[in-house]
């Protein structure tokens, strides 16, 4: 294992500071459980203590405890605080903020934030985890303290007797707002192993009741603007493609702390979490702050799934020279005149003035990968346009394919190949078959991925006449398909969020499209067991999709592409073609009834077509 996360070197903007271990409530999971009996600090200590956070430039004390309100010396403190610049906070339970009066006065000494415990939508979940009577007076004191105008953030531990009512606890908390509501992974470092059964979920069964959430939070019309979702102490491999809400993640949130036996302050956030060898190979290794080591001693690392960085789906070929007396009919390289450049990085490109060879040098795609390109799929294309960025494949791009004289050469799986433009249309005849393929669409779709933005007009014809009841689940709506919603009054028909995600309890879909995003899912056996039980026993699943390509561009049109910054970003997580697709989505609960992979002489465009098993 790595060893202990050093904490990056973020301005700090709050002091925790601990006024003693004493507690009206009793909670399992309480990292302060043992330690009740332990003697609260004097006046004095805690005096020393807020003077020494306003020394340090912070600009706020975070009394907490146990249960800070316990501790009669709270509002000397704050007031101290407040001579010193600094507004108070409290990491509380709520006891005694039920009491509009004591809410008042602490606001006008200075308090400007709480974070309260809340861990149950009902008074039976919450109270077997705190305590009697605890659900109603916290509920009571959020009322009171949102009144006041006091900044608000509710902690729930994720336990397994809370999971089952997470959506609606976070969905109570509208209107308490502006809140954020922090769900956290259980610290089970000082729990006995009957504790550990009884409280500590997996990881998978915590972050699936949290991406549950943040999709039922998301997509709620009555969801206030300032409601925020956040998740802390997770492995991000965990909940992949959510950190916009990862709590672990926000500087703003963390506080240096000083214990009751502390004399100063120290930075503990994310000790007791370290990264596992298998965590080496993630993508998120740099942002992630690792998993709880006092969970592995107790389950298995199988848990963890490293997370695969988005991937280039293409490369380009680049002139290197011409070479004006090459004869394909007299080949030099046949006749041991020349040495054969390297067949799968290199291609020899006829041209009017004679043949150029052209070469790559990506390190995205290795030598096999590029061959399966090259060879198996015959997907190399002429950029025709000399623009930055192509939209319009049919009109931009022209199809490369070797000679003939090359293909029927003993050395031609040695050798490079001379390559020349074809003139047929393999873009325009995959759409005609798509086009066909979108005809058969009838009622309720669900589209996995916006497909409208480029099919709109299909799509809307269909919409129109009664023939298609239509859904789409989408993380990131481009306006094109907002626009498109809003133009045939769909906008709840928008489900935003990953598909792997996607919640739903509605009649099943008649057909599931995944037009041109199967390689953009992460977690492809997951995204389609949740289709497949989405769907029609009766109905169809179609997957249509673009493979890997090359294409051969002009060195200045690709150093002022590089110059421009290129795409933000690499989107695929997968470079399938049919063959490699078709596998997965069978194993998933599907049957295949058609499928059309790429070819040499096609597009990169593959499909296939499913029913469920």
């Amino acid at each position: 294992m790595a060893g202990r996360n050093e904490k990056r070197d973020d301005v700090y903007t709050r002091a925790k500071i601990k006024l003693g271990y004493a507690c009206p409530y009793d909670c399992a999971f309480c990292e302060c459980k043992k330690r009740r009996e332990l003697p609260a600090p004097s006046k004095r200590a805690l005096a020393e203590k807020v003077q020494l956070a306003a020394r340090l430039g912070r600009k706020q004390a975070l009394f907490s405890g146990g249960e800070p309100l316990l501790c009669p010396h709270l509002p000397v403190l704050m007031a101290l605080a407040k001579r010193l610049g600094m507004t108070s906070g409290l990491i509380t339970s709520g006891t005694g903020l039920d009491d509009p009066a004591r809410v008042e006065t602490l606001r006008r000494a200075g308090l400007s934030f709480v974070q309260l415990s809340l861990h149950g939508a009902s008074e039976n979940t919450h109270d077997a985890i705190m305590g009697r009577g605890a659900f109603g007076r916290a509920m009571n004191a959020l009322e009171n303290l949102a009144k006041a105008g006091v900044g608000l953030r509710v902690n729930t531990v994720l336990t397994r007797k809370n999971l089952h009512e997470i959506e609606a606890l976070a969905e109570s908390l509208f209107a308490f707002s502006p809140l954020v509501h922090e769900l956290s992974f259980l610290n089970p470092e000082r729990l006995s192993e009957t504790e550990f059964e009884t409280y500590v979920p997996t990881i998978a069964e915590a972050a699936l009741a949290v991406r549950r959430t943040i999709l039922h939070v998301e997509n709620h019309p009555e969801r206030p603007k300032d409601f925020r979702i956040v998740f802390t102490g997770f492995p991000l491999c965990a909940l992949p493609r959510q950190n916009d809400w990862n709590g672990d993640l926000d500087a703003t949130d963390r506080a240096e702390i000083s214990e009751t036996t502390d004399r100063a302050f120290r930075r503990p956030e994310f000790l007791g979490r370290v990264k596992p060898e298998v965590c080496e190979t993630c993508g998120y290794i740099e942002d992630c702050e690792g998993v709880y080591e006092s969970y592995l001693s107790r389950r298995k690392t199988d848990e963890l799934h490293p997370f695969r960085s988005p991937v280039a789906n293409g490369f380009c070929y680049l002139p290197e020279k011409t070479l004006p007396d090459f004869d394909p009919a007299d080949c030099p390289i046949l006749g041991d005149r020349m040495e054969a450049p390297h067949p799968d990085r290199t291609l020899l490109l006829l041209r009017e003035s004679g043949v150029e060879i052209v070469r790559t040098e990506t390190r995205d795609f290795t030598d096999e990968a590029l061959r399966r390109v090259k060879r198996s799929r015959g997907q190399i294309y002429l950029d025709l346009s000399g623009k930055r960025y192509h939209e319009d494949f049919q009109a931009d791009l022209g199809k490369l394919e070797p000679i003939d004289i090359c293909t029927k050469c003993k050395r031609f799986p040695q050798c490079p190949g001379v390559y020349a433009q074809s003139p047929g249309d393999p873009f325009g005849a995959a759409e005609e078959e798509l086009l066909t393929l979108i005809e058969g669409f009838r009622g309720r779709v669900l589209d996995v991925g916006g497909g409208p933005v480029r099919y709109a007009r299909e799509f809307g014809r269909r919409i129109e006449a009664g023939r298609m009841d239509y859904f789409v689940v989408e993380p990131t709506p481009a306006e094109a398909l907002l626009d498109f919603l809003r133009r045939y009054d769909l906008e709840n028909r928008l489900f935003r969020g990953c598909v792997e995600d996607f919640v739903w309890e509605g009649p099943p879909f008649d057909w599931i499209l995944v037009l041109r995003s199967h390689n953009h899912l992460h977690d492809i056996p997951l995204a389609y067991a949740n289709m497949a039980s989405r769907l029609n026993p009766q109905g169809r699943l179609l997957v249509v999709d673009n493979s890997a390509f090359g294409l051969v561009r002009r060195r200045e049109t690709f150093e002022a592409t590089r110059a421009d910054g290129g795409p933000e970003r690499f989107e695929h997580f997968n470079n399938h073609g049919a063959e490699d697709a078709v596998p997965l989505v069978e194993a998933a609960g599907f049957r295949c009834l058609e499928s059309h992979p790429v070819h040499p002489k096609s597009a990169n465009q593959w499909w296939a077509l499913f029913r469920k098993t």
